[in-house]
């Protein structure tokens, strides 16, 4: 286990076909996948899951709260609705799962990440505070990645798909409100 993974995505290693003209700043970087990926590899498997790579959105709080459940001790430190025992997924158990994860960094920008998408919104915090109940949405400052297939977020499909980037960032900044 990790705090977080370690960047691999130097600019001079991206393909040469990336756009470098329509990246995302130096701050809103701090949300690249590989970062905020928590590395998770557990031994003991059963046959069945041997060698599988899940894809479920997790935190480093679900740790916690899998170690918690699986040595039955109370998990009073962690509020139900952040952690997840991920117990049922090690044991190939049905459950529901969390849809989406809402990030903030140090310098006020903020992103959202389902299993399909991530959506990055420079400058959240000032924004959010300039206009606090308007939904007016600049395209070129959001970032919106298809996941898992853009890796190293190069290829933004804001133009394409705008009606899910009204949706997802109208959540990101009910999120960012409700701190």
């Amino acid at each position: 286990l990790a705090a977080h993974g370690q960047s691999v995505c130097e600019a001079e290693m991206r393909p040469p076909f990336a756009d470098r003209s329509v990246e995302l700043t130096a701050d809103a970087g701090s949300f690249r996948d590989e970062l905020v990926h928590v590395p998770l590899l557990i031994a003991g498997a059963t046959s069945e899951s041997l060698g599988n790579r899940r894809s479920e959105l997790v935190t480093p709080m679900d740790v916690l709260s899998t170690l918690s459940d699986w040595f039955g001790v109370s998990q009073e430190a962690v509020s139900e609705s952040e952690a997840f025992s991920l117990l049922p997924l090690l044991q190939n158990e049905e459950c529901s799962w969390r849809s989406e994860l809402y990030f903030q960094d140090a310098e006020g920008n903020a992103a959202m990440r389902t299993e399909q998408f991530l959506l990055v919104q420079p400058d959240a915090a000032a924004q959010l505070a300039s206009t606090p109940s308007s939904d007016v949405i600049d395209n070129n400052a959001i970032g919106l990645f298809l996941k898992p297939e853009d890796v190293w977020e190069v290829n933004s499909v804001t133009e394409q798909h705008p009606d899910k980037v009204t949706a997802l960032r109208t959540a990101l900044l009910a999120w960012l409100r409700s701190r």
